[in-house]
């Protein structure tokens, strides 16, 4: 639960650990949590722990705080017991002064693991390193929606970047559900390029549809750049809602 600086988020609360099973995405192939769990050694990856000691942890704290849900795990992940994600969401219907962040690589386990309406202090993200993958993974997402008449707060990651992504097909009707998105490249030793035409296109789609963009990281001359100030100027964006 580390203090996250010059994030969408404030606080990281992590009650589910590790990632087993096949790797749900191309943008898993060099996984910064699974390196990172390598290099401190404090849990082994390729095994799922629920750590129930910490559910109540968000429930301490008294300010209001953006946290995100498991950011080194895939809370829909198919070896995830339904107890564990009830327990989880009763923590954050409890805890209404925070706001939660989930993010997930297989929305085609929503309608198993959140067949219930979502509460209004809980942000869904939809991950997708490429066109492909963002269009399966949207479609499933819409499927469920609708399908539970299920409508909450609906950002995507596009992160690792690693193609050119365009969101023609859910500018239309589906517009009006998508309220932010989260471009960054790969980081890491073995990373991907992402090229700043790319981010670029993103961004001007987001621009003239009226969706909040965020732009965390950029491929710079072969570097991940974090620090904005080193942005180009038209892309030193972060913006969390649009007024």
């Amino acid at each position: 639960m580390k203090k996250s600086s010059g994030q969408y988020w404030d606080e990281t609360w992590n009650p589910i650990v590790g990632c087993p099973g096949p790797k749900a995405s191309p943008g898993c192939q060099n996984c910064w949590a699974e390196n990172l769990a390598g290099r401190f050694h404090d849990h082994d990856h390729s095994k799922l722990e629920f750590r129930p000691e910490i559910l109540a942890k968000p429930l301490e704290w008294k300010r209001p705080r953006r946290i995100f849900v498991c950011n080194t795990a895939d809370i829909l992940n198919p070896w995830v017991s339904l107890e564990a994600i009830d327990r989880i969401m009763d923590t954050i219907y409890k805890a209404q002064q925070h706001t939660f962040i989930f993010c997930t690589k297989r929305p085609e386990n929503l309608s198993r693991f959140l067949p219930f309406e979502l509460p209004h202090n809980l942000e869904l993200g939809i991950s997708g390193c490429n066109q492909a993958e963002l269009e399966q993974n949207l479609n499933d997402y819409f499927a469920w929606a609708f399908e539970t008449d299920n409508f909450p707060f609906l950002w995507l990651s596009l992160e690792p970047m690693l193609g050119p992504i365009t969101l023609d097909n859910w500018l239309g009707f589906h517009r009006e559900f998508i309220d932010r998105v989260v471009i960054g490249c790969e980081s890491g030793p073995h990373r991907r390029p992402c090229k700043i035409e790319w981010v670029e296109n993103l961004v001007d789609q987001c621009r003239e549809n009226d969706i909040a963009v965020w732009v965390k990281q950029l491929d710079l001359k072969g570097e991940c750049v974090r620090e904005i100030g080193r942005f180009p100027k038209h892309l030193q964006i972060r913006e969390l809602y649009l007024p």
